[in-house]
């Protein structure tokens, strides 16, 4: 069984890895919570990221402390937790956050802006209306 402090270092950095294709300065806050960076990854998203990953999460309490964080940094708390043997994360975020991520996102979309899951299934789409 993995020390839990660990475990959750580990996460930190699992994290920081996974987003560091839309932010190359994402790094494990080491000794986050302690000094002034409270942030558990660095990053320059504008987000104060607060990490779980435990069987039982008190979702309220993981918010409280990202927010407590995040307002001392003046970012956007954001929750980042999974379970242990759980493919992928969730992100808790405020709703209003939430709400502007849409809008942006519904933006006039091209083809350039598309991943190429997107692209493919665009291009499939247009095969399919054109028979």
């Amino acid at each position: 069984m993995q020390n839990p402090k660990a475990k959750g270092n580990l996460y930190e950095k699992e994290w920081a890895e996974y987003i560091r294709d839309i932010d190359p300065t994402a790094q494990r806050n080491y000794g986050s919570g302690s000094g002034v960076a409270k942030s558990d990854v660095h990053n320059s998203l504008g987000y104060e990221f607060e990490c779980k990953r435990v069987e039982k999460l008190n979702i309220f309490r993981a918010i409280e402390e990202a927010e407590r964080h995040a307002s001392q940094a003046h970012t956007i708390p954001a929750v980042v937790f999974r379970r242990n043997r759980m493919e992928g994360s969730y992100v808790a975020i405020p709703d209003w956050h939430f709400k502007d991520l849409v809008k942006k996102a519904r933006g006039p979309k091209t083809i350039e802006k598309m991943d190429l899951r997107e692209q493919k299934w665009a291009v499939n789409n247009l095969i399919v209306s054109a028979k």
